[in-house]
């Protein structure tokens, strides 16, 4: 057999599940000191059993269990397992691998297994007997434990010997063998001494069975005569339980009918609950849509007005560009101008054109100067065109300035509306603040009424719960107090001839002047056994007025052969007190008093008790008498528990197996059961307030519970408000910031524009003018050489150049006009294009709004129906609210009727 693996998981310093092979011939674990090398020793001498918590270096065996680090937890359990090699058959169990398993947990709680299933210490120690693994065995060797081996007795090495031999088993098993047959021969002597004891208790055992056989014969008859006794009171009383079960049945019958009711209003106000639930969330969807609709309204209205402005703005530049309707008429007669100057310019060029060829000496010169006029009249023509293109501009970016002014005018209107827009959304947003923290706060006092109203229930179920435990005690007292009373009524316990004497005064053949001793004394309950062993006898003495009575009492008995009694004539008895030298022994340690003094009787029943009691000590303890027994002064010393030593030094005491209790201690427990029922009747009247006052808070904390609810349904609806304002205005707000952004970039884009400024030509046209005259003056200076030719040629020159400006004029009023005309109708034709997308959609926008107003409206409908469904839901919930406290009231009376009527079965029951 050997050690092949062991698997130890929290044991000491391993905190995480650790497996140690070892298979080979020879194991050794090397490390430093500190690291836990002698813990795999311990671990494997834990998980064998070993139960000596100092053989594994701890103080308690919770202290094998990983205990934490600063860095690591503890964990919550030790286990060790040890897996052998059993291919030997060493250990005696037919397998070739045995498991061991150990394991505790910080609870306590130990268990041990072999090959996983549960067992005892004792089956791993009976397996690992005859293997050198026991609990006395020598496999495992510990270090201080080399030296003891070296110095090892006889005896133990012995004991070594006879492990290694295999016969320590079997040792063991004849040590077992004979601890068993010791207790065994204890039992027997045990057995012997039991039957000498009841062999001498057969004589005294045969009187008592004679005994017990003829009271059991009195009992017998008096069984037969309390049987004729009580019948007529069992008769009544299973009338009374008749009347009492009907009354039940009726009361149950009802309290289940208002119990199905409850169950059903129950049902009904859940379902109702559930349907108030779902109107408020159908009411704040409808209020969210009707709040968007609003919102979309508003929208369109305002898309709307915005298409209005921007139609009015064309209607304003078509009127602007209607000022041009003569434009057709200039254009025409433009063209007749144009053509005329064409006509007369070409007349003119070919006039000049003749008066060249006539002039063909004007040279280089008037070649020069008629380049020169060339580039001086292009030049002219370009700075008249830079200069028409700075007039357009000029305009244009007059137009843009007014623009600009009114963008700026608006921006600065947006600007002032700001701060109040948003000081209003901030108002809008403290107020919205302020409802929710106040419905939070309703809310939470809501729940707390909620908390106490169920508190205030389950305080009147226990109060109830409590009640009719109380009630039932009290039954069950009450119970006693008849059956005790009705023990006493009958003086069960008196003598024969007592009894005899108390019938036939029930009979009127005696008067009523007799009283039994026992029944006219009261005694707390802790002196009653003294008491009644102190009276003895006696108890059953009957005390009557005179010795008349007593000698007319004898004759009824003797006549009528009813048996003996003793009586206690008043005017014969002779009270005594406490003799000579019992003067301060009442007031020793120990002592309680003297008898007489301990009990109440009636004023003249007090000689006849102190005649019998007035020299009776009661003492505490059996050892208390006994101190006092050489005392004297008294006639006996009885104790609490019923001990006597008599004055002639007799001590009486000793218990059996079922002790009568006598009539001083049933008067005394009597008197105590009275008081207890008087007390618990007393807690029953003072606690019968207490629901009534929980009922009451109960009524008032479910007012204001209704209350409270619906100041929180009106401070939901005033918070739903509030959200539509606030979302309304932030709205609003954010309109203004996004149309502000807009303006801003028109405004931008509209100064960007006006920095693009067409170029001016480097001189006037006035100039280029002037020096194309300048020319022309030149170029006839130098055909001066024939002033008739100089004449017609600067006659043609001016007619031609007439002809040109005018024929130039008229190309520049057609363009002018061509430019205008298109400008206008490309303008046109944009504004029927924008006025018709206007239109189109103005059209639409109002098909918008009347679409908005129409689910605007069919929302408030919509609205209207709900609340009208959540007010008759509420006053449906009302109503069956009431109903349901009704029920729960009758619910409540017919319980209370059902109590009364099992405490009048339980009374029954009783008798």
């Amino acid at each position: 057999m050997k050690l092949k693996r062991v698997k130890i998981y929290g044991f000491k310093t391993f905190a995480d599940k650790t497996e140690v092979d070892l298979r080979g011939n020879v194991i050794a674990v090397v490390g430093p000191n500190g690291c836990g090398k002698s813990n795999i020793v311990d671990a494997v001498l834990w998980g064998l059993g070993e139960s000596n918590s100092r053989a594994l270096r701890a103080q308690t065996s919770q202290e094998v269990i990983f205990n934490g680090s600063a860095r690591r937890k503890p964990v919550g359990f030790a286990e060790v397992s040890l897996l052998f090699d059993n291919e030997d058959g060493t250990l005696p169990i037919d397998l070739a691998e045995v498991s061991i398993s150990r394991r505790l947990t910080r609870a306590g709680e130990s268990t041990y297994q072999i090959n996983r299933r549960d067992c005892r210490l004792k089956d791993i120690a009976d397996l690992l007997a005859d293997s050198g693994l026991g609990r006395a065995g020598y496999a495992i060797v510990g270090q201080s434990e080399i030296d003891q081996a070296l110095a090892a007795s006889a005896g133990k090495r012995r004991a070594w010997i006879d492990e290694a031999a295999g016969v320590m088993r079997y040792r063991l098993r004849r040590q077992e063998a004979n601890r068993r047959l010791e207790g065994a021969q204890r039992n027997l002597d045990r057995i012997l001494d039991l039957l000498r004891e009841v062999e001498a208790q057969i004589g005294p055992v045969e009187e008592e069975a004679r005994i017990a056989r003829q009271a059991r014969d009195l009992m017998d008859r008096l069984r037969s005569v309390e049987v004729g006794h009580l019948g007529r009171e069992i008769a009544q009383a299973a009338a009374d339980l008749k009347a009492f079960a009907d009354r039940s049945d009726g009361a149950r019958t009802l309290a289940a009918e208002e119990e199905a009711l409850l169950a059903r209003l129950s049902k009904t106000l859940e379902v109702a609950a559930a349907h108030a639930e779902a109107l408020e969330a159908r009411i704040e969807a409808v209020r969210t849509r009707r709040s968007e609709a609003a919102t979309h309204l508003e929208r369109c209205l305002a898309a709307e007005q915005v298409l209005a402005e921007r139609l009015e703005g064309l209607d304003r530049l078509e009127a602007q560009l209607a000022g041009g309707d003569d434009l057709a008429a200039r254009r025409t007669e433009a063209e007749g101008d144009l053509e005329q100057s064409r006509l007369t310019l070409a007349a003119e060029e070919e006039a000049f054109r003749a008066l060249e060829e006539a002039m063909s000496a004007g040279g280089a010169e008037a070649a020069r100067l008629s380049r020169e006029l060339r580039e001086a009249e292009a030049a002219l023509a370009e700075a008249r065109r830079r200069e028409t293109a700075r007039e357009r501009h000029e305009a244009e970016a007059a137009q843009r300035r007014d623009r600009q002014t009114h963008i700026q005018a608006e921006i600065e209107g947006i600007l002032r509306s700001l701060p109040e827009m948003q000081s209003a959304v901030a108002e809008a947003r403290a107020r919205l603040d302020e409802l929710t923290g106040q419905e939070q706060q309703l809310q939470t006092r809501i729940d707390g009424r909620e908390q106490e109203r169920r508190e205030l229930g389950r305080s009147l179920e226990e109060q109830a719960r409590s009640s009719h435990g109380r009630l039932a005690e009290m039954a069950a007292l009450e119970g006693r107090i008849r059956g005790l009373q009705a023990t006493l009524d009958s003086h069960d316990g008196l003598t024969q001839g007592a009894r005899a004497v108390m019938a036939a005064i029930d009979q009127n053949l005696l008067p009523d002047e007799y009283r039994p001793v026992g029944e006219v004394i009261s005694v707390e309950a802790d002196l009653a056994q003294a008491i009644e062993t102190a009276l003895g006898a006696a108890a059953n003495d009957l005390i009557c007025p005179d010795e008349g009575a007593a000698k007319q009492a004898i004759e009824l008995l003797k006549r009528n052969r009813l048996g003996r009694a003793t009586f206690q004539p008043v005017t014969l008895v002779r009270p005594q007190g406490p003799g000579a030298g019992a003067e301060n022994l009442a007031g020793r340690r120990g002592v309680v008093g003297w008898a007489d003094r301990l009990v109440g009787v009636h004023a003249d029943f007090r000689p006849v008790i102190e005649s019998i009691l007035g020299r009776v000590l009661i003492v505490e303890t059996l050892d208390d008498g006994l101190e006092l027994a050489k005392t004297r002064g008294w006639s006996r010393l009885v104790t609490l528990d019923g001990e006597v030593i008599h004055a002639s030094g007799a001590v009486s005491g000793g218990a059996a197996k079922s002790q009568g209790v006598g009539m001083v201690q049933r008067r005394a427990e009597l008197d105590d059961l009275l008081e207890q029922a008087e007390r618990m009747k007393r807690e029953l009247d003072s606690g019968g307030e207490a629901p009534a006052r929980l009922e009451e808070q109960r009524r008032e904390l479910r007012l204001a519970l209704d209350a409270d609810r619906a100041a929180l349904a009106d401070l939901r609806q005033e918070l739903v408000e509030a959200k539509t304002w606030h979302h309304s205005l932030k709205h609003e707000l954010e309109s203004s910031e996004r149309a502000r952004t807009r303006l801003q970039e028109e405004l931008d884009r509209l100064t960007e524009a006006s920095r693009t400024v067409p170029e001016m030509p480097e001189r006037p046209a006035s100039e280029w003018e002037n020096e194309r005259n300048r020319i022309l003056q030149e170029l006839a200076a130098h055909q001066a050489d024939s002033a008739q030719a100089l004449a017609r040629r600067r006659e043609a020159v001016d007619r031609t150049q007439e002809a040109r400006e005018k024929l130039r004029e008229a190309e520049r009023r057609i363009s002018r006009l061509k430019e205008t005309e298109e400008g206008r109708e490309k303008r046109a034709h944009t504004l029927v294009q924008d006025r018709e997308r206007l239109r189109a959609e103005q059209v639409q926008a109002a098909g918008r709004t009347a679409g908005s107003r129409e689910h605007l409206a069919e929302r408030e409908r919509e609205l209207e129906v709900l609340a009208e469904a959540r007010r008759i839901a509420a006053a449906k919930s009302a109503m069956l609210r009431d109903r349901q406290v009704k029920a729960r009231e009758s619910s409540a009376a017919q319980a209370q009727i059902l109590h009364q009527a099992e405490l009048g079965i339980a009374k029954a029951e009783g008798r």
